[in-house]
């Protein structure tokens, strides 16, 4: 999911470790790195510090038989049962509104108080396939009210069914439309700019491309991004329902012959996706769902 962050080889091997939930051995080895070439390594080693924190100092729950919580008890403690009611009540209701009946692993990481800064690496929350599970990184500031938490969670949780659905071949642009969606966000302001300012609505290229490791809500050409996404989700489950949307995720893992033979041929599989489902093209959803 992060990609290499920078040419040395060394990086690959952190990630690898990290991906397999060996933070200790990757937070080691990208210390000695230090920052890389361009300073490209400090996203990557803000993350893995701020994981590695919350698993040094922390204790994991289970909640469910796939679900589980690992957290600080000196900073969540006095919360920590009615916050894992919550999160095993927002879990359950969101697997059963879309009909999510994976069997994969998850885990949700409260993360540190001191990993909660402007600089953190994915300071809005994260989702990322690690071997053999999901992990959920949710920052301290969402725990500053039910409302926040909850909000936080469905979005990531969201990447998880779109992630385990599609077997990860959705383009950007639908996976975090799909989060987007299911969070409840409100769209109405970004409705309103992309009214009055058309030009800010992009095709399917540019918008994937808004898309990538570090992204900074606060940018608001890449907050524009992310709502328009979710505009385009929210109009998709107006043509039809919320199980046709996950229908739409779940044609991206097709690997028949043909459907390989038409991505050889230079199409896109959420494109091919859309059409099967939608019967409109990648291009056309884009124009029609837009102001």
């Amino acid at each position: 999911m992060w990609g290499l962050s920078d040419p040395n080889v060394y990086w690959g091997a952190v990630m690898r470790l990290y991906d397999r939930e060996n933070l200790a051995g990757a937070y080691a080895l990208a210390v000695k790195l230090g920052e890389g070439a361009a300073g490209r390594g400090l996203s990557v080693f803000r993350l893995i510090e701020a994981e590695y924190e919350a698993q040094r100092r922390g204790v994991i729950r289970s909640l469910t038989h796939w679900l589980s919580l690992q957290y600080i008890d000196d900073e969540v403690g006095d919360q920590i049962e009615a916050m894992s009611t919550a999160l095993r009540s927002l879990a359950e209701a969101e697997a059963n509104r879309f009909g999510w009946t994976e069997t994969v692993p998850v885990q949700v990481t409260l993360l540190s108080q001191d990993s909660d800064a402007w600089w953190a690496t994915s300071r809005f929350g994260y989702c990322t396939e690690k071997v053999p599970f999901y992990k959920i990184g949710i920052p301290f500031h969402a725990l500053s009210s039910p409302a926040r938490f909850a909000e936080v969670f469905r979005h990531e949780f969201a990447h998880v069914i779109s992630l385990s659905l599609s077997k990860g071949r959705i383009a950007p642009w639908l996976g975090e439309g799909f989060s987007v969606y299911a969070s409840g966000e409100d769209l109405l302001r970004a409705i309103q700019v992309f009214r009055s300012n058309p030009r800010q609505w992009l095709s399917p290229k540019p918008l994937n491309l808004r898309f990538g490791p570090g992204l900074d809500l606060a940018d608001p050409a890449k907050w524009l991004a992310y709502q328009q996404s979710g505009i385009i989700a929210h109009y998709l489950v107006g043509l039809r329902d919320e199980r046709t949307l996950v229908a739409l995720l779940r044609d991206h893992a097709d690997e028949s012959f043909w459907n390989n033979a038409r991505l050889l041929l230079g199409g896109s599989r959420t494109d091919a996706a859309l059409r099967r489902t939608y019967g409109k093209s990648e291009e056309e959803i884009f124009r029609v769902a837009g102001p």
